[in-house]
């Protein structure tokens, strides 16, 4: 479960941003959608503990993210909260399974090759498991970001523009995975994006302005 009241942050020489409050409960899912420049990253950056904000609170499992800082909060952020980005931001040099024991490790959880296996069984990619991800394609890169966000059961899933340089069909394959990784193991889904196509998808959304 994730919950924000009344967020803001203010930029050095830019923008002061001002967020609506929301709620997503365990195995729920929020679409949050608005154009370029309305400050959707800056939120998911806010509810995942990246920023901190100006005023307002953000709580994930009844955990109030803005108490912490340094590495208790890096290591509630790996185990309570998957973050999916635009870019994937893979370790070039590791593997696929190399990469997953990373997000692991980072974690403080023990380094289970058998829960990575598992994973990326679940998402049709386990034959990946000892490849480079520089040598991966767009679709695999997407599925082992889905799996390293997943892979410490995290209760709450983040999503950044997931699907907004995807194709229809891919954008429908990729969104209905989302939600069915989240859905089997009770997390919170929640996605920013300018990709209206979504909407039909989710239908608890806010518009960001």
């Amino acid at each position: 479960m994730i919950r924000a009241n009344d967020l803001t942050y203010n930029y050095v020489r830019g923008p002061s941003l001002s967020f609506p409050s929301l709620k997503c409960d365990n195995k729920e899912k929020l679409l949050i959608l608005g154009n370029s420049g309305c400050g959707k990253t800056t939120l998911l950056h806010l509810l995942a503990g990246i920023l901190k904000p100006k005023a307002g609170s953000v709580y994930v499992d009844d955990q109030d993210m803005t108490s912490l800082s340094g590495n208790n909060l890096d290591k509630f952020r790996g185990k309570h909260i998957g973050l999916i980005f635009q870019s994937s931001h893979f370790i070039k040099s590791l593997t696929v399974k190399e990469n997953l024991m990373l997000a692991q490790n980072l974690a403080g959880e023990q380094q289970s090759i058998p829960l990575i296996k598992e994973i990326l069984t679940s998402l049709n990619i386990e034959h990946k498991l000892d490849s480079k991800t520089e040598r991966l394609s767009v679709g695999e890169q997407q599925r082992v970001a889905i799996a390293r966000a997943m892979i410490n059961a995290p209760g709450v899933l983040l999503a950044d523009e997931p699907t907004s340089a995807l194709d229809d069909k891919n954008c429908e394959s990729v969104i209905k995975l989302l939600q069915e990784q989240a859905s089997s193991r009770d997390a919170s889904l929640v996605i920013v994006t300018h990709d209206a196509r979504l909407k039909s998808f989710i239908p608890n959304q806010i518009l960001l302005s």
